[in-house]
C-alpha cells in the first residue's frame, strides 16, 4: 500500500519536482498538493494523508504545528528553523505520538562533503564558510551552512578559537558599506565565520575554506540541478515510518551515516 504524502509549497520549483519524484515512486503517492492560503487542518484530514513534506519558506512554519496536530509526521525542508520551533515541535510530537525530520539540505553529496569537514577539522583550527544560493533564498547563512558549521565546532571544541581573526558581534555581520540599504548577509555560527552570496545563476553551493601555515585545504559542493535533491528526499519520507519525536539532518534516518 502507498503511503499518502501530503506536499506543502507544491507549487515551487523545488515542490513540483518533489511531487514528480514521489509519483515516480511505487511505494507513495501525493495526496494533497497545498499552498500557503490553504487550510491544511481540512485538506490533510479530507486527503487521508498519512505524512508531509514542507517546502515553503521560513515564514511559514507555522503551519507545521497545524500539520502535527491533525497526527501527521513531518519533514520540513524548509531552511531557516530556529532552536525555538524545534523545541516547541518537540513538545508536540511528545503529546502526539508523531515524528518530525528537519532537513536543512537533502543532498547525499552535502552530508559527504560536512564528514570530511569535520575530519579536516581535527587538523585545522582556522576555518572559514562560503555558500552560495539563487537570489530568492531569504535565509542567511543557509541552513546548511549553520549545520556545517555546528559539526565543524563541534570537533573543534569549546577551547580553540576558528577564524583567527577578529569577533564578529551578534549573528549577522555590519554591513560592509553603509551606502548599500539591502539586507546584510553572512554571520557566525559556534564561532564560525559564514559568507553568504544570492545571485542569478546560482543554485546551491558551499565551499569549506581551512588554513594552516603555507597551506590551505578547501572542500566544496555544487548544486546544479535540483534533481540532485530527491533521492534525499524520498529517503526523508521513507524514514519518517515509525519515527518519533524531532531529528534533524537527512544522516539520522540514513544507515552508514
Amino acid at each position: 500500500m502507498k503511503r499518502k504524502i501530503l506536499v506543502r509549497g507544491a507549487g515551487g520549483k523545488m515542490g513540483r519536482e518533489a511531487c514528480r519524484a514521489i509519483e515516480d515512486s511505487p511505494d507513495m503517492e501525493v495526496v494533497a498538493r497545498a499552498c500557503l492560503e490553504d487550510d491544511l487542518d481540512s485538506l490533510a484530514r479530507e486527503s487521508g494523508a498519512e505524512y508531509a513534506l514542507d517546502l515553503t519558506c521560513p515564514d511559514a512554519l507555522g503551519g507545521i504545528d497545524v500539520l502535527l496536530e491533525t497526527g501527521l509526521s513531518v519533514v520540513v525542508g524548509t531552511s531557516g528553523v530556529t532552536e525555538e520551533q524545534r523545541i516547541r515541535w518537540a513538545r508536540l510530537c511528545e503529546r502526539l505520538g508523531s515524528g518530525l525530520l528537519v532537513v536543512p539540505n537533502f543532498c547525499i553529496g552535502v552530508l559527504l562533503m560536512q564528514r570530511f569537514s569535520e575530519e579536516a577539522a581535527r587538523w585545522f583550527a582556522d576555518v572559514e564558510i562560503l555558500e552560495m544560493h539563487h537570489e530568492k533564498k531569504v535565509d542567511s547563512p543557509s541552513g546548511t551552512a549553520a549545520a556545517t558549521a555546528e559539526r565543524i565546532a563541534s570537533v573543534l571544541g569549546s577551547g580553540r578559537k576558528p577564524g583567527g581573526g577578529e569577533s564578529l558581534e551578534g549573528t549577522t555581520r555590519d554591513c560592509a558599506s553603509k551606502k548599500d540599504s539591502g539586507p546584510c548577509r553572512g554571520g557566525k555560527v559556534a564561532g564560525i565565520p559564514i559568507h553568504s552570496q544570492r545571485l542569478p545563476g546560482y543554485l546551491a553551493h558551499q565551499v569549506v575554506t581551512f588554513g594552516g601555515m603555507g597551506e590551505l585545504l578547501s572542500i566544496r559542493h555544487d548544486t546544479t540541478d535540483r534533481q540532485a535533491f530527491m533521492p534525499g528526499v524520498l529517503a526523508a519520507l521513507r524514514g519518517l515510518k515509525g519515527l518519533r519525536g524531532v531529528h534533524c539532518g537527512l544522516e539520522s534516518i540514513l544507515e552508514g551515516f
